[in-house]
């Protein structure tokens, strides 16, 4: 019996699908997918498929068009579609580790994706820190992006109230800019986007028990922009 994502008359296999899914915000290492990391780095459910099954997966869908793959080195070059023995050799852990071959969603694939997952990109939210491990880091840069203003200064006033403990952004230092457009995700672009970047401090200290269940709502609030399959919502053909 094969499991299958099935929305509005379109069919995909639940390990395509996945595949896909894991690469929606970000290019993903394909040796990830071999050990099931990527799953667990991405908090989604395993692909599910035999090592043989996953090189014909992924070679299908580079052969069909809906994934891309690059080598990141410091940053990414140029992409290209890999022969079979390629993905093969990364997936067996016996290509040069120092070229780490990723994959990404074309402008196809993740227009395949969005068939079946519904996405509200007007609900997305693109949050991000950087991390500076000198000896003076603080302070450091941070940036909450989305679709309108209004949602980002809702993210901005709950990192304000449920980080504070671990992520104090200093008063003042807020900046906003609008987008033009917005490149929402590597593949995906939308007409504009409201960013507002801060400045912050990390504190050694700890959330209180309403803090940490405050901050676990906000979490999964961030992450309910789109319809999330799991086992249960799938139909065995």
């Amino acid at each position: 019996m094969v499991k299958m994502v099935v929305v509005k008359g379109v069919y995909m296999h639940i390990a395509e699908y996945r595949i896909l899914d894991y690469a929606v915000e970000v290019k993903v290492p394909i040796s990830w997918l071999s050990t099931g990391i990527c799953a667990e780095i991405l908090n989604k459910p395993f692909h599910g498929l035999s090592h043989s099954e996953l090189e014909h997966m992924l070679h299908k869908l580079f052969l069909a068009g809906d994934l891309i793959a690059t080598y990141h080195v410091g940053e990414y070059g140029a992409s290209f579609v890999p022969s079979p023995h390629i993905i093969a050799t990364t997936l067996s852990g016996a290509a040069n580790d120092k070229l780490q071959l990723s994959y990404g969603l074309t402008v196809q694939g993740g227009a395949r994706w969005e068939e079946v997952s519904n996405p509200h990109w007007d609900k997305y939210v693109d949050e991000s820190y950087m991390v500076d491990t000198s000896d003076f880091p603080d302070p450091q840069e941070g940036q909450i992006t989305a679709n309108h203003r209004a949602l980002a200064e809702e993210y901005l006033a709950a990192v304000k109230q449920y980080r504070s403990p671990v992520c104090c952004i200093v008063p003042g230092s807020e900046v906003w800019e609008i987008l033009e457009p917005w490149s929402v995700t590597y593949w995906k672009s939308l007409r504009q986007g409201y960013r507002v970047r801060f400045l912050y401090t990390q504190e050694e200290s700890y959330l209180s028990r309403e803090e940490q269940q405050g901050s676990l709502e906000w979490a999964k609030r961030k992450s309910q922009w789109y319809t999330r399959w799991d086992d249960e919502q799938y139909e065995s053909l």
